[in-house]
């Protein structure tokens, strides 16, 4: 009866494992910032939140938003955020804007733009220009051949990815993206 029990147990063992292998393999999304880093070739720029009703982009997160917006200190202030997929970039947009009078010294404030969901060439031709563009992923919706779809049509249509901005539900995770 031992014998039959520890079989069973390492059979079952087993095959949880498995199951949750085959399950993280199987969830296409993209939930780590180091995929993102792996998709599109650029940096993770920052992850936002929603806490109790309330959409929130940390102030260091800004920093660097600003920091790639002004092309490192070397240019006039330009954000384009072009979203991924069925991505809501609004609120995104919103939160960036509320945030910008405490994140910002005497600087003049920086045009920040929408571009269109990248779906195919002629949508990467209309964002891609001079200034690198930042992509938004919904963490929840947008998969990761979206994604890579997205950074290479923007490629070949002659702009840069100067990085992307995650849009996560809860904190948990959002920490799950810097895990």
């Amino acid at each position: 009866k031992k014998l039959g029990l520890l079989v069973g147990m390492l059979v079952a063992t087993f095959t949880a494992v498995l199951a949750i292998a085959v399950s993280e393999q199987a969830d296409r999304r993209v939930r780590r910032a180091q995929t993102a880093m792996k998709l599109t070739g650029a940096p993770v720029l920052g992850v936002l939140t929603r806490a109790k009703r309330e959409w929130r982009f940390s102030a260091l997160e800004l920093r660097a938003l600003l920091q790639h917006a002004s092309a490192n200190g070397r240019g006039p202030m330009r954000i384009v955020l072009v979203p991924v997929g069925r991505t809501d970039a609004g609120k995104l947009l919103d939160t960036i804007r509320g945030a910008l009078p405490a994140g910002l010294a005497n600087t003049p404030a920086p045009q920040i733009s929408i571009g269109a969901s990248v779906r195919d060439f002629a949508s990467a031709s209309a964002v891609a220009g001079d200034v690198p563009v930042a992509l938004v992923v919904d963490s929840r919706r947008v998969t990761r051949g979206e994604v890579a779809l997205a950074a290479d049509l923007i490629r070949q249509a002659g702009g840069s990815i100067g990085g992307s901005i995650i849009i996560c539900d809860s904190d948990r995770a959002a920490a799950a993206v810097w895990a």
